[in-house]
């Protein structure tokens, strides 16, 4: 079981997208990102897990606007996308 949640900013700087996993499995999940708001490359990405705690990783390329991203068993990961303005 898998949440997805994604919030825009009042001033629409940025867009927040969490991505919870309930399961104790890793799981991977394709986040498309076809919008037509103006997002940037850019991105911060924390996570939460059992030896994580909303610890900084590696953020993905968003230059597809489709992110294939794996999110380990029972964790929270934030995606923090800026404007492209």
């Amino acid at each position: 079981m898998f949440i997805i949640q994604a919030v825009i900013s009042p001033d629409k700087s940025e867009l927040v997208l969490a991505v919870l996993n309930k399961s104790d499995r890793a799981k991977t999940y394709r986040l498309n990102l076809n919008t037509s708001a103006k997002i940037s490359n850019k991105s911060t990405v924390y996570r939460t897990s059992s030896t994580e705690n909303c610890t900084k990783v590696s953020a993905p390329n968003l230059k597809s606007r489709s992110v294939l991203y794996e999110a380990p068993g029972l964790s929270l990961t934030t995606f923090i996308l800026t404007s492209g303005k």
